[in-house]
């Protein structure tokens, strides 16, 4: 994001929140937050989890370093959960380890548990279908883009359909 606002890069895929007066974006796709753990785990046999379920149970999660956790800890504490961070860390497969090792839950988007898990990993979802993670395309408003860039941009939005004059 920092990178793209300061002119560093022009083109990029960024997860919500983005801020719309600097940047043009299309849509790409969304995938929504799930709970990893070991299936040994107590709540690995509930069908969806709460927020509070969590209470007084390590997380590993994404860490302050993006955007998306400042967001995330209003919603947990909005939900009854007052989390106790074991982990943070930028590495999805890390926090999915974590979890199988039986350290604590990991929280992660459900692709990326999908992607790392085994069958010692139960994958649960989150009763609260709104916790998803957005990704944009996005670039600066104004910015003189590169033929290969412009190619970019045009060959992402054919792949996902869509009409960038709508």
């Amino acid at each position: 994001y920092e990178m793209l606002k300061k002119g560093q890069i022009n083109v990029a895929f960024l997860p919500l929140p983005i801020d719309v007066k600097l940047f043009d974006m299309v849509y790409c796709f969304s995938h929504r937050y799930c709970a990893v753990m070991n299936k040994k785990h107590p709540l690995a046999k509930k069908e969806v989890l709460e927020y509070k379920d969590l209470n007084g149970i390590p997380l590993a999660l994404k860490g302050h370093e993006y955007s998306i956790f400042s967001g995330n800890i209003n919603r947990f504490i909005q939900g009854g959960l007052h989390p106790t961070i074991l982990l943070e860390t930028s590495d999805d497969s890390i926090i999915v380890d974590a979890a199988r090792k039986d350290w604590c839950v990991g929280i992660t988007a459900d692709y990326l548990a999908k992607e790392y898990a085994d069958e010692e990993v139960a994958i649960i979802p989150f009763q609260d279908e709104s916790y998803t993670r957005t990704i944009f395309l996005a670039w600066k408003k104004g910015q003189k883009l590169t033929p290969k860039e412009e190619q970019f941009i045009e060959f992402v939005l054919n792949w996902l359909g869509v009409d960038r004059e709508k």
